[in-house]
């Protein structure tokens, strides 16, 4: 038994189409506490505050209630539970009796609002039971909106192909992130479209300048109902005042979960006859070519470095590199590496 095991815990939730995510938080719940008040949110309360096409999108409160009911007979028989229609975001978490929280990533600040309420009232704050997210193959958040979309199914199995968008009309990209997401989703199908950039940034310096393009090239390839969204940005970097240039790619992922994530490439030295064309604020594709290099050598298959080294290394190859480490976070809660459930004690909070 858990040491911050409580007598009576709540948590709440639509429940519309329940799938492992919603057992993911029931378990933590029953695991932490002896009874647990499950909150359903009822019509009224989904009509509230801009929810009203999320209310007509979800099942009737009393089929979501007959369907929890069954799932919680069947996967936790023996259990002390009990259903809270919930038409606020409270339920019983504001009742004195009420000793935990159990929570999401989205829900954990209702649970410290709960507290911050609590105490004024000078009722003893909860513990927050924070249950992470439960990923599905496609490494984005099982939830019922996926569900109704049919995008995967309630073990989070993908039912369709994984759509990709590249900030970039550049091949050479397009080839890494897709050489990343065949490597990141295994035996899932994905679709990689390159979306253009707009006016971008012709020459960024430094990782503040990179990172600010590739986020930017993410947010725009998200749109149209993607999956994921991939910004890629070279950049120059140098070391010291007066020391030698780098190229780097800096990398931006945003998920249609809302999730952001950033890694880099691996740096190389540029050659002194290609910095010196840099330092007239030059592009790398110009320095290259002034250097005696190919037109438009970044958009050339394995782009400068393939150039550079004779096809050793290539830049499709840096950058499918890059984004797969971006995604260490989801890859170690994929692979449980990381705590699914942290108890937030309300001593220290």
């Amino acid at each position: 038994m858990p040491k911050d095991h409580v007598r009576r815990a709540v948590m709440g939730g639509t429940f519309d189409r329940i799938h492992v995510g919603h057992e993911a938080l029931l378990r933590a719940a029953f695991d932490h506490a002896d009874e647990v008040g499950i909150g359903l949110t009822t019509e009224q309360f989904l009509r509230k505050g801009g929810r009203s096409r999320k209310a007509g999108l979800v099942r009737p409160f009393d089929e979501r209630r007959v369907a929890l009911q069954a799932f919680l007979n069947e996967r936790f028989p023996g259990r002390e539970w009990y259903l809270i229609p919930l038409v606020d975001q409270w339920g019983a978490a504001l009742e004195p009796k009420t000793e935990a929280l159990v929570v999401s990533e989205e829900t954990l600040p209702v649970g410290e609002l709960a507290n911050q309420l609590r105490r004024r009232k000078r009722v003893r704050p909860l513990t927050l039971i924070l249950r992470h997210a439960v990923l599905a193959e496609d490494l984005l958040r099982v939830s019922s909106t996926r569900l109704r979309q049919g995008k995967i199914d309630r073990e989070g199995r993908r039912l369709s192909p994984v759509r990709i968008g590249v900030g970039s009309t550049n091949s050479v990209k397009r080839a890494g992130v897709e050489a990343a997401f065949h490597a990141l989703l295994e035996r899932t199908p994905v679709v990689v479209e390159g979306v253009s950039p707009g006016r971008a940034n012709p020459q960024p310096w430094g990782l503040e300048e990179g990172f600010e393009g590739a986020k930017r090239r993410a947010k725009l390839a998200l749109a149209d109902d993607r999956d994921w969204g991939v910004g890629v940005e070279a950049t120059i970097l140098r070391l010291g005042k007066e020391g030698p240039l780098y190229d780097v790619h800096c990398i931006a992922v945003s998920g249609a979960d809302g999730v952001e994530l950033t890694g880099l490439s691996s740096a190389y030295p540029l050659p002194r006859n290609i910095s010196r064309q840099l330092e007239g604020r030059r592009t790398l594709e110009d320095a290259v070519r002034l250097a005696g290099g190919p037109q438009k050598v970044g958009h050339t298959t394995g782009g400068a470095l393939a150039f550079l080294t004779g096809n050793e290394i290539s830049r499709e190859d840096i950058i499918a590199g890059a984004i797969r480490a971006a995604f260490v976070p989801l890859l170690a809660r994929r692979a449980e590496r990381l705590p699914t459930v942290e108890v937030l004690s309300a001593k220290r909070r």
